[in-house]
């Protein structure tokens, strides 16, 4: 098992477009954090992996409060699940969901109003296969 911890604090500020003051933008976040956990099983030629990723609230300019880029959005939060299955030396399969726990994330505010993705979650399966001589990945590793 394998775990990694990642964490950036980003005090960001500029005069940015028609903003005629220093101030922090709209895409940039202050705290960011992730924990990524990475669990192998090589008899099952099987790799699991569960990943948790946080970042605060994006900056908005609230006309109701004084002062440019005076609010934040909600924090951002995503439990995130991937499975890689070594199905022989040349082809591997991979599938993966997103915010498993179906949170409904902001992505900041225009107008006053959320930017939302267009969907809460996605699936990906995927599959590599090689076709040269060579593997795709060596088992020995996996």
């Amino acid at each position: 098992m394998e775990y990694r911890l990642s964490y950036t604090y980003n005090l960001s500020r500029r005069r940015y477009l028609e903003y005629t003051e220093l101030t922090t933008p709209q895409y940039a976040t202050r705290h960011n954090a992730s924990f990524v956990l990475r669990w192998s099983i090589p008899r099952l030629r099987l790799i699991l992996g569960l990943t948790d990723t946080y970042a605060s609230g994006r900056p908005w300019h609230n006309p109701a409060l004084p002062g440019l880029m005076n609010d934040e959005a909600k924090p951002y939060n995503s439990l995130d699940l991937g499975l890689t299955f070594l199905l022989s030396p040349k082809v591997i399969l991979t599938a993966s969901a997103t915010n498993i726990l179906c949170r409904r994330n902001e992505f900041g505010r225009v107008d006053g109003r959320p930017v939302l993705a267009s969907a809460d979650h996605f699936f990906y399966v995927g599959v590599y296969v090689t076709l040269g001589r060579k593997a795709a990945y060596d088992v020995s590793n996996f």
